[in-house]
């Protein structure tokens, strides 16, 4: 009974988390092996909340390396703008002061 709900359990969860599969399977594996059921339902929830945790220090990484690339381009931009007025001061005056 309780392997069954295991099984179904873990199945669900694979489909959810795919990249976890190896790891739900060792605890299935230790589950006919004789572990407890609160040994099985501990380390699954400790494992699941792992991985939820990881992903969404991931997430956060990707939203934080995008803002620095957009920073650095407005930086960019920022800056080829400022150049391209020194530019064009300069250039207008040197014309005025040939003329």
């Amino acid at each position: 009974m309780k392997a069954r709900m295991a099984q179904r359990v873990l199945r669900w969860l694979t489909l959810k988390h795919p990249d976890q599969e190896s790891l739900y399977g060792d605890l299935l594996e230790e589950l006919d092996r004789g572990r407890s059921a609160r040994w099985f339902w501990s380390q699954l929830v400790h494992a699941t909340a792992l991985a939820a945790g990881r992903k969404v220090w991931q997430d956060k990484r990707g939203t934080a390396e995008r803002w620095a690339l957009q920073l650095a381009m407005t930086a960019v931009v920022l800056f080829a703008t400022y150049v391209t007025w020194i530019l064009g001061v300069l250039v207008v005056t040197l014309t005025l002061d040939r003329g």
